[in-house]
Order: structure tokens, then C-alpha cells, then sequence
């Protein structure tokens, strides 16, 4: 009994710590990408925007249509965000776009791209959940 619940703790720590890792890597990833946008109130307030009109692109081929004006017209905010969601969403034609444009950020954006099918994709969700079953 007492080896079971101390491999039980053992398990929730390493998956505790996976999950501050994870979250921690996010940041780093993110604090990155937004450097790229700037830090003035209007930058924010243009990025926030941005990042809501992003969340509504529904398929690749809008986000490339969209991504394609951004960079044309210098918008570096709506770009950055239509970036970040063509690669949340494996839509890589309209993230190729943009790191070919920007390749300073390439490494941070398919960082990030990782960091979400770790933890949304359903296979990386059951496969970390397999891992992480406490023993009965």
C-alpha cells in the first residue's frame, strides 16, 4: 500500500513538473514572438486586436489571404497573430509565409506550434495520459 501511493506521488510530480515546464517553455516562446510586435500601449492594444481577428480565420486559405495583405502593408501585429494561428492550427502553407518574410522568428514560432500539439492534440493528450496513470 505504502509503495503504491509513493509511486502515485512520484507520478503527479513528474507530471506536475512536466506541466510547469511545458508552461514555462510557452512563456519563453511567447515573450519572443511578442518582442516582434513591440511594447508601446498601441502596439498591445493593435497585437490584442490582432490576435481576436486572428481567432476568427476559419480555414488556410483565409489566413493566407489575410497574412498576405498584413505583410504587404507592413501590419507586423495582424501578421505576427495570423502566423501564430496558421501553425496552432497546422495550416504551414500560411505559416511558411510568414517565416519566410521573418525567419528571425521561424525557430519561435515552430516552438510554439510544438508546445500546442503537446497539449492539445488528442494523441499527445492520451499518450501523456497513459504515462501518467497512477498505479491502482
Amino acid at each position: 500500500m505504502a509503495a503504491r501511493q509513493d509511486a502515485n506521488a512520484q507520478i503527479t510530480e513528474l507530471q506536475n513538473r512536466e506541466l510547469a515546464l511545458i508552461a514555462e517553455a510557452r512563456q519563453k516562446v511567447e515573450r519572443k514572438l511578442a518582442g516582434t510586435i513591440g511594447s508601446t500601449p498601441d502596439a498591445v492594444i493593435a497585437f490584442r486586436d490582432a490576435q481576436d481577428r486572428a481567432d476568427s480565420i476559419s480555414d488556410a486559405r483565409e489566413a493566407t489571404r489575410i497574412l498576405e495583405r498584413a505583410l504587404i502593408t507592413g501590419d507586423t501585429s495582424l501578421a505576427n497573430a495570423v502566423a501564430q494561428r496558421a501553425l496552432s492550427q497546422g495550416w504551414s502553407d500560411a505559416a511558411s509565409i510568414y517565416t519566410d518574410a521573418h525567419p528571425e522568428v521561424a525557430d519561435a514560432l515552430e516552438d510554439r506550434a510544438a508546445i500546442d500539439r503537446l497539449t492539445s492534440d488528442i494523441r499527445y493528450v492520451f499518450a501523456r495520459g497513459a504515462i501518467y496513470s497512477t498505479v491502482a
